[in-house]
């Protein structure tokens, strides 16, 4: 996970995103600097927030690990279209529908379920 490019690249990345961000406050006039420096921000700024963006990504990844896969059946729903029809494939990962002619209003109603379609599937 950590390799030594990986690290460099976070703190070189956080370290300039992250006082690219701060520059908001020193521009607004919030902080000022007595060192002074590029555009008003002290020199030891970006080093400062390259540590931390390391510090907090290192101190985030024992965590990360330990979060739970969802399952492919968590994913299944029941679907209910009024004045509507389903014309998205079954299990698909887009809920698609065609509105019945001259419906003003379409409803639909996402349940976690079996995955089987229920309503006007036919539009009358």
């Amino acid at each position: 996970m950590f390799t030594p490019g990986r690290i460099l690249a976070l703190f070189v990345g956080g370290g300039i995103g992250l006082a690219l961000c701060d520059q908001i406050h020193v521009q607004a006039g919030v902080l000022d600097y007595e060192t002074g420096g590029f555009f008003g921000q002290a020199w030891w700024v970006p080093l400062q927030f390259g540590v931390a963006a390391v510090a907090i990504v290192a101190g985030a990844v024992p965590f990360a690990g330990q979060r739970a896969k969802p399952k492919s059946a968590d994913f299944v729903t029941d679907v209910e279209a009024r004045a509507a029809r389903i014309v998205s494939a079954p299990r698909a990962r887009i809920l698609r529908l065609a509105a019945c002619r001259g419906a003003r209003e379409v409803s639909v109603t996402v349940d976690p379920g079996s995955g089987t379609p229920h309503g006007d599937q036919g539009c009358a």
